[in-house]
């Protein structure tokens, strides 16, 4: 992002996100208006609600980026899709304070902070919804950052060679 501050990828990704809390407040108002719905999609909406309501849209395409670029890197860290995307919606719910409960511990005399889960179908629901909007942004840099990798690599393979060719 640093190298291309003034492109306007940025804005349109804002835009994504804009467009997935737009989605998200229209499956709740139809709800509240009494349209039934898959109860699994209206959960993912109220969390994705709560976290655009707290979280700037930066902040949300930078953490889903980066989680593509990590994919890109260490391909194997995520089992399968699934589990990318659940990752995916952990680190941008955990964004905000609001996934986060307290309680008091009486034998710790303590104040201990949870996390509070999404079902695995609501989890699955926002995953998807976030990969349709970031995830060919996401693949594309993460394409673009191993290119970059393996050029430093073959510049340093370079330099070694040129080196031992010295007398």
């Amino acid at each position: 992002m640093k190298r291309n501050e003034t492109s306007p990828l940025w804005a349109q990704l804002e835009d994504r996100w804009a467009t997935v809390v737009n989605h998200a407040k229209g499956i709740v108002a139809a709800h509240e208006r009494g349209e039934t719905g898959y109860s699994h999609e209206r959960k993912a909406a109220h969390e994705v609600i709560k976290v655009a309501g707290d979280v700037e849209a930066k902040a949300v395409v930078e953490t889903a980026l980066a989680l593509f670029l990590m994919e890109g890197e260490q391909p194997r860290r995520f089992r399968s899709d699934a589990a990318f995307r659940w990752q995916m919606v952990r680190r941008v719910r955990g964004l905000t304070d609001l996934n986060a409960g307290t309680f008091y511990d009486h034998e710790s005399g303590k104040v201990k902070r949870v996390y509070k889960d999404l079902t695995p179908r609501a989890v699955a629901v926002m995953g998807q919804w976030l990969a349709d909007a970031f995830g060919g942004a996401g693949m594309h840099l993460a394409k673009m950052e191993e290119r970059d990798r393996e050029k430093a690599v073959s510049a340093r393979q370079e330099m070694h060679q040129a080196l031992e060719e010295l007398k």
